[in-house]
């Protein structure tokens, strides 16, 4: 509809900053709307939108030119337009938060992960307080404008430094994930909104922690109705061979095929006239389908 705009959220460690890939060069897509690094990584309560390009519009790690999921599918979104538009895509709007090596839990990095919730909330490196600062200023923006926002989602693409965590077990893992996009996405409105959870593939990490995050996020996706997986395994590039599986570039990062291919489903999920769900302002977002154990 011609009142629709679309938000979409790309949030995470390396894979989400396209770690290890490099070369995707494009500037000023028409469509394609982002906060670029140097007006917006702040604690400002205000956004500044800018025709989204490739570089310098990381709020965390600085990644540029690199095939991170938020870069690939912005070119995609704006190719569809530009060949078409057969789905009839409005703008979208893009939130884009990647930091490596960081995770969620308190117990690595001596409480210094950067997405845990408990850092200092006025540290630019706090993850956490920086995406639901500038969420809350993004809802504020586009509300302001008379347009209907539509949820796309939040894609996570993080789960690595927790499969380091020893210290935790599949118990305190999952309820850190409940509390986390729960408390993450409170201020996104009524509507529970679409998470996306990038499925484990990686065996470069111990085995049992590798195995309890794919338990929690397992229960995850079963229990929560809008939470489900993103799996490098559906992709074509996928071989089922270690160490690399055909997905990755040094058993841990992905390749630029496979960021690619990450674009390519999320836009093979979306209808002529479909995207997302609607904004609904209320504080509470997160619901569950059936209540996890």
């Amino acid at each position: 509809k011609e009142q629709d705009v679309v938000l979409a959220l790309f949030y995470g460690q390396s894979n989400a900053g396209g770690s290890q890939t490099s070369g995707l060069n494009f500037s000023s897509l028409a469509n394609v709307y982002g906060l670029d690094r140097t007006n917006n990584r702040n604690f400002n309560n205000t956004v500044t939108w800018s025709n989204f390009s490739s570089n310098n519009f990381s709020l965390g790690q600085d990644y540029n030119n690199t095939y991170a999921p938020a870069n690939t599918f912005a070119k995609a979104w704006q190719d569809h337009i530009n060949s078409g538009n057969a789905l009839n895509l409005p703008d979208l709007y893009i939130i884009y938060i990647p930091w490596g090596g960081q995770g969620i839990d308190d117990t690595e990095n001596s409480g210094n992960n950067r997405w845990y919730p408990g850092r200092p909330e006025n540290n630019l490196e706090s993850l956490f307080h920086l995406a639901k600062t500038k969420q809350a200023a993004a809802i504020a923006n586009l509300s302001a404008t008379g347009k209907n926002i539509r949820h796309l989602g939040l894609n996570w693409n993080q789960w690595e430094t927790e499969a380091g965590s020893l210290e935790q077990n599949d118990i305190g893992a999952k309820q850190n994930y409940i509390s986390f996009f729960s408390e993450l996405l409170s201020n996104m409105g009524k509507n529970k909104i679409p998470i996306k959870v990038y499925r484990p593939r990686s065996d470069n990490y111990d085995a049992t922690s590798t195995n309890m995050i794919k338990q929690v996020f397992e229960d995850l996706v079963n229990g929560y109705e809008n939470i489900e997986y993103i799996d490098a395994a559906e992709s074509p590039y996928w071989t089922g061979v270690a160490p690399n599986y055909g997905i990755f570039s040094d058993k841990v990062h992905y390749n630029a095929a496979t960021q690619s291919w990450f674009a390519t489903h999320l836009m093979s999920q979306i209808e002529s006239g479909s995207y997302g769900i609607d904004y609904v302002p209320i504080d509470n977002t997160l619901t569950t389908g059936t209540t996890p154990p």
